[in-house]
């Protein structure tokens, strides 16, 4: 909580001029504590008395009342918030027809001496004599560095380049063509020394295993291929496309009699199937839709029709007639009710009542 203007009047800082112990307050309870009771340290002043007795005197005299007023003000503000509009129009209606003539010349009284009295001549100080007095002081300060300062810090750089920077240059520059020729040089001799024997090495690498390569790919051509070849064709091919005929022969015997067996097999399925839907049709499915259709759906929907009649009309009808509304205005009522008795009666009320004690408080005890 915001402790406002009370407590820049009541926490002054200790100041102890005589290092002696502290006064007692003037306003301390006088009523004895009882003797069962336990001892309590009372507060300790925030300094000397002749410090703290004013500012509390103060506090109480003129920054309690202003804080009530600005408290009640709050609320009283709060609630017209709250209000109608009519009551608001009706305010703002009396305020320009009784206060605001009262209170217009006031306040441009109020701005002329304002504008007059404090902000004009604190405007002149300001822009004439600060700003002024600053204009003044650039301008010798620019005077002095363009005609003493800018001299001296160019023969200085001149010097500085003409004895340190050029020779520095020269002897950088003669470093690194001394570098970029050793480099060279060192390049030279190992693309000589290391990279063309490598490449001429790997190259007759390569070369020698392809001929090794060429010459066992041409001797397994001739010991491997070839002769798997030749077996297969003139020996191993012609007994397996004869086994192989033979097979395809036996298989299509063997398929058609297959073919038979399994069509007289699907043709007894079928007749048998057939012949038990039409014994299942008579027996069960028309007993079961004639039993549906002429007696149970009838009684079905007779039930259906007194229920939704005799039961869900008349509770419908007053679940929407009576409990609903009746339901809505209560709970409506109430919440509005609470809310703003919460809003606009207990709560301003008892942080009026808590910011009262604690200014009370801390006016008489520090």
């Amino acid at each position: 909580m915001n402790e406002g203007p009370l407590q820049k009047a009541t926490d002054v800082p200790p100041i102890d001029l005589t290092k002696a112990p502290p006064a007692p307050s003037l306003f301390t309870p006088l009523a004895p504590e009882p003797a069962s009771a336990p001892s309590r340290v009372r507060p300790t002043q925030a300094g000397p008395a002749w410090i703290v007795l004013p500012a509390r005197v103060i506090a109480v005299v003129i920054v309690l009342p202003v804080r009530l007023a600005y408290d009640l003000l709050a609320t009283l503000f709060r609630g017209l918030m709250r209000s109608p509009r009519w009551l608001g129009r009706a305010l703002r209606a009396a305020y320009m027809a009784v206060l605001h003539p009262i209170l217009r010349p006031i306040g441009a009284g109020i701005a002329w001496l304002w504008m007059n009295g404090v902000y004009g001549p604190l405007h002149w100080l300001a822009v004439t004599v600060l700003l002024g007095g600053l204009r003044l002081f650039g301008r010798g300060t620019g005077w002095f560095y363009t005609t003493f300062l800018a001299p001296v810090v160019a023969f200085l750089g001149a010097g500085l380049n003409l004895l340190l920077v050029r020779p520095l240059a020269a002897l950088l520059h003669g470093a690194v063509w001394l570098f970029k020729g050793l480099g060279t040089g060192l390049a030279f001799l190992g693309k000589i020394l290391l990279v063309i024997p490598a490449v001429a090495l790997w190259h007759g690498t390569v070369w020698l295993f392809k001929a090794i390569g060429a010459a066992l790919a041409f001797l397994g051509k001739i010991l491997i291929v070839i002769p798997a070849v030749a077996l297969w064709r003139y020996v191993l091919r012609p007994p397996l496309a004869g086994l192989a005929w033979l097979a395809r022969k036996a298989g299509t015997g063997i398929a058609a009699v297959c073919a038979i067996f399994a069509g007289a097999i699907v043709w007894a399925w079928r007749m048998l199937g057939r012949l038990f839907a039409v014994l299942g049709r008579i027996l069960f499915v028309i007993p079961a839709v004639a039993l549906y259709r002429y007696l149970l759906r009838p009684i079905g929907q007779s039930a259906a029709w007194l229920w939704r009649t005799l039961v869900m009309a008349p509770s419908r009808a007053v679940k929407n007639a009576v409990l609903l509304p009746v339901g809505r205005g209560v709970r409506s009522s109430w919440r509005g009710t609470s809310a703003w008795m919460r809003r606009n009666v207990f709560g301003p009320i008892r942080q009026t009542g808590r910011d009262v004690r604690l200014q009370v408080r801390r006016a008489f005890r520090g």
